[in-house]
């Protein structure tokens, strides 16, 4: 289920780069948050976020800065597109490997200083990854509309079944009064 959540949060964030978003615009950072609360608490991922030191603000920041240097080609084709950064949480031996390989290295640096040194390897393994797509796969041809984005809705799926039965109540109510 993990994955699946991941991969949800990660689509809503593609279709609002894809409309025209950026994401940090207010309703990018709010895509992004809602995928860093999905990864740090999913089972796969919360554990080597924990052990990094990385919280939910951190992984946001994280994951957004390195979408922003991809910006206007944040994605690479995998059977569908994705974005770069999201390989890392669907699997979660990647993220572990970045971690390991570069923590270790930056052991005798501050907080502030290591985070900021993540981002930037981050950011470089991320364009690696998504040159190296693109010469196997080709690349990701999404058409970028200019609409702004897409507006961040704090209701899933509950929201849309709730939806549907108010209206179902409401219009087999009309059509029984019609009738």
């Amino acid at each position: 289920m993990g994955k699946l959540r991941i991969n949800m949060a990660e689509k809503k964030l593609l279709e609002h780069l894809s409309k025209g978003g950026k994401p940090d615009d207010i309703n990018g950072t709010q895509h992004i948050a809602k995928f860093a609360e999905i990864v740090c608490n999913d089972k796969s991922t919360a554990g080597s976020l924990s052990d990094a030191g990385f919280d939910e603000k951190m992984t946001a920041e994280f994951y957004g800065r390195v979408i922003k240097e991809l910006m206007p080609r944040p994605w690479m084709m995998v059977g569908t597109p994705l974005l770069v950064p999201t390989q890392w949480f669907m699997e979660p031996r990647r993220l572990d490997m970045f971690f390991y390989e570069n923590l270790r290295l930056l052991d005798d640096l501050s907080s502030k200083e290591t985070f900021e040194l993540l981002i930037k390897e981050a950011i470089l393994l991320a364009k690696a990854t998504r040159d190296a797509h693109d010469e196997k796969y080709g690349k990701v041809s999404i058409r970028i509309e200019d609409k702004g984005g897409v507006p961040f809705a704090a209701g899933g799926c509950a929201s849309m079944i709730l939806a549907g039965i108010v209206l179902a109540t409401l219009f087999g109510g009309a059509v029984k009064f019609i009738l």
